[in-house]
């Protein structure tokens, strides 16, 4: 289980990475399409698209942690502790 720093050091690496990854593929592919974006364009786009990606990431996780019970266990109650992945297992042990 993670502490709520490491959670938010994860969330934040994976929006920042994302926006990069964004913001280089959008230079890439909108002339592909031809469409002519400046660098400024591209970057607000960009922006807008981040923005909606995580109020839509938030959403999900607030319904999903609602509709799951809370649980002593880890795993328990859970679709994923149904599934035998539990807490800190390698993925070895679970295969074998």
């Amino acid at each position: 289980m993670q502490t709520r720093l490491n959670s938010f050091i994860e969330a934040s690496l994976n929006t920042a990475s994302g926006f990069i990854i964004s913001y280089l593929m959008g230079m890439l592919v909108y002339p592909l399409f031809g469409f002519s974006v400046t660098m400024a364009q591209n970057f607000w786009i960009v922006v807008i698209f981040t923005v909606v990606s995580v109020i839509r990431s938030y959403v999900w996780r607030r319904l999903f942690n609602a509709a799951v019970p809370k649980t002593e266990g880890p795993g328990e109650g859970s679709p994923f502790g149904e599934m035998g992945l539990h807490g800190n297992e390698s993925a070895a042990r679970r295969v074998a």
